[in-house]
């Protein structure tokens, strides 16, 4: 998917608020309550501006390629927290409403090699310099492994899309690393300190 550079403006400035939480996942994992001061704060989170506008722009490009997949016509709001507080809180009826968002980092843990249970799955990751960095790993229809470049955005269906295979994907140092016990609350063992 391309992006305006407005439209990477709203997406890093979504992560560089988030790198300053050091933490791997916006929300939390509900059973990582240390990272939050009450289960409310898990189950329906209030977002920050940046992240509220950052879900509208992911939301909104999942729920047009969706629509137009199963050949159904695209609405013309599609901003759920229209810039601030809870998805899909106001205004509607919403497609795709049980629809969520999560904002990873990438240095504070790792995703073992997994397939999503949604329809689809909007993914943009931060433009970066490093090469010896946790990533995201994409597995191609041929098997092979392929770590896309920083700085895109990407859209690939998840198990409840019938329309496309589902794609499984992973965030470590290697795709084929040995499989990590709680890998939201723990960097890959590979990564360099």
């Amino acid at each position: 998917v391309e992006l305006s550079g407005a439209e990477e403006k709203v997406l890093g400035e979504a992560l560089e608020d988030f790198a300053q939480q050091r933490s791997f996942r916006y929300p939390p994992v509900p059973g990582d309550l240390e990272e939050v001061e009450r289960v409310e704060d898990v189950k329906d989170p209030v977002m920050t501006t940046s992240f509220a506008q950052s879900f509208d722009l992911l939301y909104g490009v999942a729920c047009t390629a969706a629509l137009l997949m199963q050949g159904q016509s695209v609405p013309k709001q599609l901003k759920p927290c229209d810039g601030e507080g809870t998805p899909f809180s106001r205004g509607g009826p919403w497609h795709f409403s049980s629809s969520f968002f999560n904002i990873f980092n990438y240095d504070h843990g790792c995703l073992n090699a997994h397939r999503d249970r949604g329809v689809l799955t909007v993914v943009y990751g931060a433009p970066s310099d490093r090469e010896d960095a946790t990533r995201l790993w994409v597995r191609q229809s041929d098997g092979t492994w392929w770590a896309p470049a920083p700085g895109q955005l990407l859209l690939w269906a998840g198990e409840g899309f019938q329309r496309a295979e589902p794609v499984e994907h992973c965030v470590r140092m290697r795709p084929d690393g040995d499989y990590v016990e709680h890998s939201h609350s723990r960097r890959d063992p590979e990564a360099p300190a």
